[in-house]
């Protein structure tokens, strides 16, 4: 187990076909959404603001738009980076607890349990990624099992809560790849204490 890690590099990126497809999902939401989704509270919602160095970030926190985690593999990170992601890749390397979909974390940590070591120049090294998520109405399931099903109609993300059941972490499942937009790939090691 890991007992901290050190940022190498912190990559923004842009890529604007999934930033457009992510724009046109945000529309169809708010149509869909007459009023504002109930409110639903992450770890994440409102990112903190440093006085040098400020975040110039719009979140939609009608739509429950905020910021999460996903571990990866530099190598895929980066290929997240440049195609999106893809809800057959994004579901072969998890456990896909509750179905086939993107996994993101309200904590860093978490997300590391699924960050896998690089390859090559990247050997030692692992990466999260930053998303922008829109979770709109969220579906909260206590119980492993397909969730799929709820995000066909009344609801748009699935929130794991396994906190509330055995006091470790919550995870929010996306179904829809423009509901997720990445924004920045964190290269990271892992510190152990020896």
């Amino acid at each position: 187990m890991p007992s901290g890690c050190r940022v190498l590099n912190v990559l923004r990126f842009e890529n604007h076909k999934n930033w457009n497809k992510h724009s046109e999902r945000k529309e169809q939401l708010r149509a869909l959404c007459s009023e504002a989704c109930e409110n639903f509270q992450t770890a994440t919602t409102a990112p903190q603001i440093d006085a040098e160095f400020p975040l110039n970030v719009t979140l939609e926190k009608q739509l429950n738009e905020c910021f999460l985690f996903h571990g990866t593999g530099p190598d895929a990170a980066e290929k997240i980076a440049e195609d999106s992601f893809c809800l057959e890749e994004a579901s072969s390397s998890t456990d896909t607890m509750l179905g086939s979909g993107i996994y993101l974390a309200e904590h860093a940590s978490k997300s590391d349990e699924y960050a896998k070591d690089g390859t090559g120049v990247y050997h030692g090294q692992y990466a999260l990624l930053i998303c922008r998520a829109l979770l709109g109405r969220v579906k909260v399931a206590e119980s492993v099992g397909d969730a799929s099903h709820h995000v066909r109609g009344h609801f748009d993300s699935v929130c794991g809560d396994r906190k509330k059941v055995v006091g470790i972490f919550r995870e929010l499942v996306l179904f829809d790849e423009s509901m997720v937009h990445p924004e920045f790939i964190v290269l990271y090691t892992r510190l152990t204490d020896i």
